[in-house]
């Protein structure tokens, strides 16, 4: 109970989010969670075209800032899959990428039968 107590009131005087010390540990220091790692926070392709200007990379770096149509024709021409890597950022980043990440879940081990 005392660690938990020491943790909050370390965040509140850090100015940390609770959501920062919800993530995976490794040795005491919390690590934040990463949001483009969650597929179901994931937006692709067509959730773009309700923003007015959108910041597009590829693997080599920036392209530039766009409008969502020109960001999907260039996708379509390039047959790579537009997805947001940076929602909050002015203006949102997406990125072009040659398959869509997936989050897979780990393979349970085998059960082992007893007799």
């Amino acid at each position: 109970e005392r660690h938990r107590d020491m943790r909050r009131a370390s965040s509140s005087l850090l100015g940390l989010a609770p959501r920062l010390l919800s993530g995976p540990r490794l040795c005491s220091r919390p690590l934040p969670l990463l949001a483009f790692a969650r597929a179901s926070q994931q937006r692709s392709g067509d959730a773009a075209l309700a923003l007015g200007e959108i910041r597009v990379a590829d693997a080599t770096g920036s392209l530039g800032v766009m409008t969502p149509k020109q960001a999907l024709a260039l996708a379509a021409e390039r047959k790579l899959h537009l997805v947001e890597v940076a929602p909050n950022a002015s203006p949102p980043v997406w990125k072009l990428l040659a398959t869509l990440p997936v989050v897979e879940k780990r393979p349970e081990p085998p059960k082992i039968e007893e007799m």
